[in-house]
């Protein structure tokens, strides 16, 4: 099927070949697979190990899966190269000029951080303390809105990211998504089921069943990706998402070749 969100040792927090992953993702029947590593721009802090290749390791990264799909050329597996596009709102111009002077199959939009917080980081998790998780969610989908405003997004990544540790508004955040979902549409981004959700303490894919419902029900475009840092993830959970979706109504995720779309049935 498709699985387009996975990484590479480029990002200093995944370990595996790309070849491993590669053949994981063959031994399951996967047929359209690719790596988005995060962008060199990313926003980390200082005294912490990295979590995003540097600017040179990103160029190692594209030589590498070039090299590897010119491997694969005859094969029966289509390797797609993309790249996690984080978005740090004062680093637009940087992203826009690195994307268009690479021809990356797509771009996966991704927001990590709220200012100098990263909310996702495991090692930061204190940092929740005291806030207002209501606000964190309106300003993280506000974020989302003005990500997509970019122009420069083809996959919407991880949609509720901010639950990762089990925290929730008190009333909810479906509204949110719903305002976002019209965005979506006038933006022409897809937007991933992203797996590893629920290998977190939330339990649960990133977005929600409920949420993929309501997304599928509304036209949103969707695609799978197992944000795989090792080859064992790859395609996890496939199965039980494909089948969601199917009683979804869904027929056709899909997956992308220098950047448009490429409808894969389901």
């Amino acid at each position: 099927m498709v699985d387009l969100h996975n990484h590479t040792p480029y990002c200093h927090h995944a370990e595996g070949r790309p070849e491993e992953f590669v053949e994981k993702a063959r031994a399951l029947g996967i047929r359209e697979f690719g790596f988005a590593e995060h962008s060199p721009w990313m926003f980390q802090y200082e005294d912490d190990p990295p979590i995003a290749p540097t600017w040179d390791e990103f160029r190692a990264y594209e030589e590498d899966l070039e090299k590897l799909r010119d491997q694969l050329a005859d094969d029966d597996i289509n390797l797609r190269i993309g790249i996690e596009v984080d978005f740090v709102p004062e680093q637009f111009e940087t992203a826009r000029s690195f994307t268009a002077n690479y021809p990356f199959d797509f771009h996966i939009g991704s927001v990590h951080n709220l200012g100098d917080w990263i909310f996702d980081h495991p090692d930061h998790l204190e940092e929740w303390d005291g806030r207002d998780v209501d606000a964190v969610y309106e300003e993280y989908f506000q974020a989302l809105k003005s990500m997509l405003g970019w122009g420069l997004i083809d996959i919407v990544a991880h949609l509720d990211l901010p639950k990762k540790f089990g925290h929730l508004p008190g009333n909810g955040y479906y509204g949110l998504v719903e305002e976002l979902i019209p965005v979506i549409l006038d933006s022409g981004a897809v937007v991933e089921i992203n797996t590893a959700g629920k290998d977190k303490p939330v339990g649960e894919y990133y977005p929600s069943i409920p949420i993929i419902r309501r997304l599928a029900g509304a036209g949103v475009p969707l695609t799978i990706g197992s944000d795989a840092h090792r080859p064992a993830e790859v395609g996890r959970y496939r199965d039980e998402v494909l089948t969601i979706l199917r009683e979804c109504g869904v027929t056709e995720l899909f997956s992308f070749d220098n950047r448009t779309r490429v409808p894969v049935c389901i």
